[in-house]
């Protein structure tokens, strides 16, 4: 029960740190760009630590868990490629 507590103690920092992370890039880089590719991708890593820890995927079937990686790398690939290639104006 202690370890567990630690480990979840360890996510949820990782995952503020994460947080942090993003707003820094946010605020201080001035290349559009590389703020997006930085926040989808930060965002996608959050999304699998979440899944793995906090929802428990680690535990599931080999194929669900692969499925559930999948759909969010997927949709933050595709959230980036509609922002990066969105009229702007």
């Amino acid at each position: 029960m202690h370890t567990e507590l630690f480990k979840t103690r360890r996510v949820w920092a990782i995952l503020v740190l994460l947080t942090l992370i993003s707003v820094v890039i946010a605020e201080r880089l001035h290349q559009p760009w590389i703020v997006l590719v930085s926040a989808f991708g930060l965002a996608a890593v959050k999304g699998n630590l979440i899944a793995i820890h906090f929802m428990e995927t680690r535990q599931a079937r080999t194929i669900w868990n692969a499925l559930y990686r999948t759909w969010i790398v997927a949709i933050a690939s595709l959230l980036l490629l509609g922002n990066l290639f969105a009229p702007h104006g």
